[in-house]
């Protein structure tokens, strides 16, 4: 993809404790211990705007730990073959932008955006001493990087469904997991979502994702408010919607069975 000309900035806003914003990442700490990893674990923080996301600096001897979300969201994509993918990413996620891997075949370009945001505690930056007082503290980070994995590969599951109007209510429940505000006989998702990022997220056009919108909304699983989605029920309502035959009332004007499973 195009390099962004945005830079990376200059100073950090501060440094923080993980400990401080972070404080479950020590379960497994407790008293005096407690103590001296928060004094150890203090590691600089970055602000970074909406829109792309400018690459770190590189660092000689960089142990490549990454970055640590502490605020706002992420959109990491990746393209293979022509075709593009995406995860969405936010507090307490570790990433890690701007370190590659090389694939050993297939030719792969990817984009981080910031669609809210986003405040990074910059991890690359702990020594030896702090990461031997904080053991449990690498122990939730690598738990952290082990949740992320599970939750890629719950939304390549949810991709690999045939119907489109199945994957974005599915992903929009998977999103509720995490980002889902409880409302009475509902649940709100206040997330910037563009049907385009949407699709990316679970493996469609954007065409098809705004028709399998509308079908949602038609059907009652799904509603509006501002930039909000608003999830009606609760997650059974996508095993009801597989029952249901893709094209059943359903009758915007243009819309298909083939237009709501097309990927």
């Amino acid at each position: 993809m195009e390099a962004t000309s945005r830079s990376w900035p200059l100073q950090p806003a501060g440094r923080i404790g993980l400990l401080d914003v972070d404080p479950d990442l020590a379960i497994g700490i407790s008293g005096e211990d407690r103590g001296a990893a928060r004094a150890d674990l203090t590691v600089p923080v970055y602000r970074l705007a909406t829109g792309p996301l400018p690459e770190p600096p590189a660092r000689a001897g960089d142990r490549q730990v990454g970055y640590l979300v502490l605020k706002g969201l992420l959109l990491y994509e990746v393209w293979v073959c022509g075709r593009a993918t995406a995860e969405l990413l936010g507090p307490g996620d570790l990433v890690r932008p701007g370190m590659h891997e090389d694939s050993a075949t297939l030719p792969v370009q990817t984009k981080w955006t910031v669609l809210e945001q986003a405040l990074l505690a910059d991890l690359r930056q702990l020594d030896g001493p702090a990461l031997a007082s904080g053991r449990d503290v690498m122990l939730g980070l690598m738990k952290r990087a082990t949740d992320r994995a599970n939750a890629a590969a719950i939304q390549r599951t949810i991709a690999a469904h045939v119907r489109v109007d199945i994957r974005v209510l599915a992903y929009l429940w998977h999103l509720a997991d995490r980002f889902g505000v409880v409302t009475p006989g509902a649940v709100r998702l206040n997330l910037p979502l563009t049907h385009a990022v949407l699709a990316r997220l679970v493996g469609a056009r954007r065409p098809t994702v705004t028709t399998a919108l509308q079908r949602l909304m038609q059907l009652g699983y799904l509603r509006r408010e501002q930039r909000a989605f608003v999830l009606v029920g609760d997650a059974s309502a996508i095993e009801e919607l597989e029952r249901r035959s893709p094209a059943r009332e359903f009758s915007l004007d243009g819309a298909s069975a083939e237009t709501v499973v097309a990927g």
